[in-house]
């Protein structure tokens, strides 16, 4: 009796996980669902940008329209990132967004008030970016994980434009392509991560000051700008920071040494479907070496 009290509750228990995995489940598709909807109708906007002008609308009217159609792209985006970030997170980036929003149309309140003076209206724009330093500071948690969200998402995009301009290139049959793009877009992406991987590790122009002493942004070459310019900043404090930006650079320096390995075997694989003229193709793109 007590066996099949017990197998009564392992399989209840079983049943409980069993719909809460296909509650879950279902949820995480409808999420997929919304943010493909989301995607396709900011993609639509986007084709209508061009039809504005750009940065040269002839008139007030088509300049208008512009922003509209752009501020409709914004809230769009900001939708996506709450969606991609989860509920919990999802919440507090819509929270930053709405407060950001308001400080923004503020911001252009005073801008495009013409009653007000010279002096007033430099100070009001000033409490304006004040208040959003502030936000920046309180929110800025979530504000790295929407920007890590959105530049996945950009790197994602430009991954499919860029496989869809090579596919014309290389011409292959539909059953060659299934096979091919795997392969083309493990090489593709293993050279945008590298990309982006040797820009951190850059060296600022010989003739330029670096731009970190204005903009430090979160980076250990940022926090170090930050500390050398902060009065009071001891030796210590000092030397921390530099210790940082080099662990950082040696770190960068292992990423970069890993993905080469990773982009010679993939670039390998590539190589042994090609036939000789596509593989002209992609050395002249430089997706081969």
């Amino acid at each position: 009796m007590q066996a099949m009290t017990r197998l009564m509750a392992v399989v209840f228990v079983i049943g409980v996980l069993a719909s809460a995995a296909m509650a879950a489940d279902a949820e995480d598709s409808a999420t997929k669902a919304r943010i493909a909807e989301l995607e396709k109708k900011r993609a639509d906007l986007y084709k209508k940008m061009p039809a504005y002008g750009g940065n040269r609308s002839a008139g007030r009217e088509d300049a208008a329209a512009r922003r509209a159609v752009y501020t409709e792209i914004q809230d769009l985006n900001s939708r996506i990132t709450q969606l991609k970030l989860g509920p919990e997170d999802g919440a507090k980036y819509a929270e930053y967004s709405r407060k950001s929003k308001e400080i923004g149309e503020q911001y252009r309140e005073i801008w495009a008030d013409k009653d007000l003076d010279k002096e007033a209206k430099k100070t009001q724009l000033a409490e304006c970016g004040k208040r959003r330093t502030a936000l920046y500071k309180e929110y800025a948690d979530i504000i790295k994980k929407a920007a890590a969200v959105t530049r996945e998402a950009y790197s994602s995009r430009q991954r499919v434009t860029r496989l869809e301009a090579l596919k014309k290139l290389l011409k292959p049959t539909e059953d060659e392509w299934k096979v091919l793009e795997p392969r083309l877009g493990e090489v593709v992406t293993l050279l945008d991560k590298q990309r982006r991987k040797a820009w951190a590790t850059r060296t600022p122009a010989a003739h330029s000051p670096s731009y970190l002493w204005k903009r430090p942004g979160a980076s250990s070459k940022g926090e170090l700008a930050k500390v050398v310019q902060k009065d009071g900043a001891t030796t210590a404090d000092i030397q921390a920071k530099i210790d940082a930006v080099r662990k950082d650079r040696d770190e960068n320096v292992k990423a970069l040494a890993d993905l080469e390995k990773k982009l010679a075997v993939a670039r390998k694989a590539l190589r042994e479907i090609l036939m000789v003229k596509q593989e002209a193709v992609l050395i002249v793109e430089a997706i081969l070496d």
